[in-house]
Order: structure tokens, then C-alpha cells, then sequence
């Protein structure tokens, strides 16, 4: 069942593993694995927000926070990224519990103290009005990836002189071409740029339209096209399991709508540092995940059976943790 931006879901936590070896981070990089299966990565469970469950996270005597507070936004990218963390944490003792929502409401409750932690926030460009809203109350605590973007891609049969976003309003692409931009949520960085950039090349006149969905749909919607050798837009974002699977081609940007390279950033509630054991707290700021491996995590997320728990357990365990 595909998570829509409303929906709300907690879970725990918690390892008997033992703490957790930090790694520090170092350059290098490993090839994702591939997957033709297409999947959902969450399913909608009852709401703490309905039931009146959602509560701060509880402490120690000595004050030291016991429960945290993870923030999800419904993606894979943002799954993922938590169940990284969510792993660590859990190799410290220390139980979390899940709040998954659209990127608006999970920077709200950022904002309000009510999750502390967040994986990730695209910075500066698709996430950077949700973090300045924030205020003093949410910090940077480590750089997750770097490099990532946000574009309009094309698949590879698509003739290549179609070459930037320009290029669609063409006549002799415009009558081929799947002009409906199907895309996710209304409040996230690649849907609102995909806005801009249809007023900005002017493609209203030349009968495109976006469209916001479910992020099952528009997965469903691109496997289709390819099946299909249907000529269509992508608007997705790197990384991403869709630009491995498919490899599709990135469409020039020369009015530099969809913005340039961006840092997935962890994103923590101010309080949070001086609640953490020191241990804890340096492990998440040593942790650096990388595209590759954003992109390994992807593929296995993508086979039949496969959780983002699963596939953070894997990928911390080829790391030595």
C-alpha cells in the first residue's frame, strides 16, 4: 500500500547487537546494485497523531534522552536515511520511534520540537525555505551525501535531440511526447521546481501540465513508459533507485530553474546534542552515507521482500559497523 503526504506511522527500534563501531569518514565510493522490481518502501499504519500516542522523547534519571524522535518524509531517500540512523542509535541502546509525514509537516514539527531528528534535508536549494523556517531551533549535524540534484530527465530511447527542458516545446516533440508531467507530493523541492520550469520555458502554451501523485504511481507510471517506449518526462532527483534503474537523460537547465548540486544534510532539534551520549552523538556526525551508497540501499530496497531496515542493516554492515 503506497504512503500518500498525509499519512502518519511510528515504529521502535531497538538492537541487541551492542554499540556500534564509528567509522569516520573517508572518500571512495561503490556501484549500486540493480533491481527490475518496482516497489513501495512504507506502508500507512495508524496515526500517533490520531490516537494521541505522539509524545517527547522520554529520559533518563541523569537526563540523557532515551527515546528519539525520527522525522521521515514519505521516500525511499528519507527511509532509508532513517533507518540508518534509527540502526545506529538503536547499536547505543537508545529505542527510536518513527513520525513519517509530507517534507511541510515534518519540518514543522522539526521546528516545534516535536521529532528530533531529520534524514535529510536538501540544502541549499530544495529544502532551504523548510530550514530557514525553522530557525535557531533545528542544526546541521553531518552531510549525509553531497552532489545531489534535482532534474527533468527523459528516457534513453527518446531522441536525442531532445537535449534540454527548451527542447519539449518544439512541435515535432510536443506531438509525440507524453505532455502530462506526472510527478510526487505538492511540497517537495523537485515538484515545486517542476512548477517553475514549466512557466519559465513556457510549456503551459505548448499543452504540458504537471501533476502531482503518489509516489507509487509515478514509479508505475515511468516502468510503464518504458515498457511502452513511451516518449515521457521524469522529474526525479539524484539520487535515486529510477536513475539507476533506468538511466535516464538529464534535460538541460540553462535558466537554472531546478538549481545546481545540493548536500543531504542530517538535520537535528537543538536540544538534541546535550540529550545524546557523547558516543551516540559522534556517530551521527561521522556518518556519511554517499550517493553510492544511497544508491546501493535503493536497488536492495527494490527486491521482492525487502524493508529500508533490511537494507540499512546491510549496507552498515559492509561498512564494518
Amino acid at each position: 500500500m503506497p504512503v500518500r503526504p498525509e499519512a502518519v506511522s511510528t515504529s521502535t527500534t531497538t538492537s541487541s547487537r551492542g554499540r556500534l563501531k564509528v567509522r569516520l569518514k573517508r572518500g571512495g565510493s561503490r556501484q549500486g546494485a540493480r533491481s527490475s522490481v518496482v516497489r513501495t518502501s512504507l506502508i500507512s499504519i495508524p496515526s500517533p497523531l490520531a490516537t494521541g500516542h505522539l509524545s517527547r522523547c522520554a529520559t533518563s534519571a541523569d537526563g540523557v534522552c532515551m527515546t528519539i524522535v525520527l522525522g521521515e518524509i514519505c521516500q525511499s531517500f528519507y527511509a532509508l536515511g532513517t533507518a540508518v540512523v534509527a540502526e545506529i542509535l538503536a547499536g547505543f541502546g537508545l529505542p527510536t520511534r518513527r513520525v513519517v509525514d509530507g517534507h511541510e509537516r515534518i519540518f514543522a514539527m522539526l521546528a516545534r520540537g516535536e521529532v528530533d531528528i531529520v534524514a535529510a534535508a536538501w540544502l541549499p536549494h530544495s529544502h532551504g525555505h523548510y530550514v530557514a523556517a525553522c530557525g535557531a531551533a533545528a542544526l546541521p549535524l553531518a552531510k549525509l551525501c553531497v552532489g545531489g540534484r534535482l532534474l527533468w530527465g527523459v528516457p534513453t530511447y527518446v531522441d536525442g535531440a531532445v537535449a534540454g527542458i527548451a527542447d519539449l516545446a518544439r512541435p515535432e516533440v510536443a506531438r509525440r511526447i507524453d505532455k502530462t508531467i506526472r510527478g510526487i507530493n505538492p511540497d517537495s523541492g523537485i515538484m515545486r521546481a517542476s512548477a517553475r520550469a514549466l512557466e519559465a520555458y513556457g510549456l503551459a502554451a505548448a499543452g504540458y501540465r504537471v501533476v502531482t501523485g503518489d509516489t507509487a504511481d509515478w514509479m508505475a507510471n515511468v516502468a510503464t513508459a518504458h515498457a511502452e517506449n513511451r516518449w515521457l518526462v521524469i522529474p526525479l532527483w539524484a539520487p535515486h533507485y529510477l536513475v539507476s534503474r533506468y538511466r535516464p537523460r538529464a534535460l538541460a537547465d540553462p535558466l537554472g530553474v531546478l538549481g545546481g548540486t545540493q548536500d543531504g544534510v542530517l538535520m537535528v532539534h537543538r536540544g538534541l546534542p546535550d540529550r545524546l551520549p557523547a558516543p551516540a552523538l559522534a556517530a551521527l556526525r561521522a556518518l556519511d552515507i554517499g550517493n553510492d551508497g544511497f544508491a546501493r540501499m535503493e536497488g536492495w530496497l527494490n527486491e521482492p521482500g525487502a524493508s529500508a531496515e533490511a537494507a540499512a542493516r546491510r549496507w552498515l554492515a559492509e561498512q564494518g559497523r
